[in-house]
């Protein structure tokens, strides 16, 4: 289990002008009794964001690594740029204005046919065992919980 608080911090998308130029987030990574990525789950306590595009107040659990379950709250105002683009980016455009939200979220993530793909191509790029080596899923879990960090 790994607790977690950010006070201040920035992020910035390469290449683009995106950034988020606040972000306050306190909260625990525990990869479950299991060590898998089916026990994991990541819970945002208090996560705050700002950003050129908006602010945002969100309270979020993320459960089950494999078939994301969401649970939480998210509120805030948002361009509708943005939000069109991270929401619906093939089917929705928007050339200004704001949103209001005050979303309850309760439920699987919806799987996203680009991340199915990306999953995929990203598991028939990991290296092969040599002959006779075990393989990752029938070796016994760690008897500690593992994180790494960069």
């Amino acid at each position: 289990m790994l607790r977690f608080n950010l006070q201040n911090a920035q992020m910035r998308w390469p290449g683009t002008t995106r950034q988020i130029r606040r972000w306050d987030a306190r909260g625990v990574f525990d990869n479950g009794p299991e060590h898998t990525s089916q026990s994991t789950s990541l819970t945002l306590e208090q996560c705050r964001l700002y950003s050129t595009a908006g602010e945002l107040l969100a309270n979020i659990k993320v459960a089950n690594f494999t078939r994301p379950v969401l649970t939480g709250h998210v509120q805030g105002r948002t361009e509708l740029q943005t939000l069109a683009t991270v929401v619906v980016p093939d089917l929705w455009h928007a050339r200004s204005g704001q949103a209001a939200l005050n979303i309850d979220l309760n439920g699987p993530l919806p799987e996203i046919p680009e991340r199915a793909a990306r999953r995929a191509s990203y598991r028939s790029t990991l290296p092969r065992w040599p002959c006779g080596a075990p393989s990752l899923s029938k070796m016994p879990p760690l008897p500690y919980p593992a994180a790494r960090l960069t």
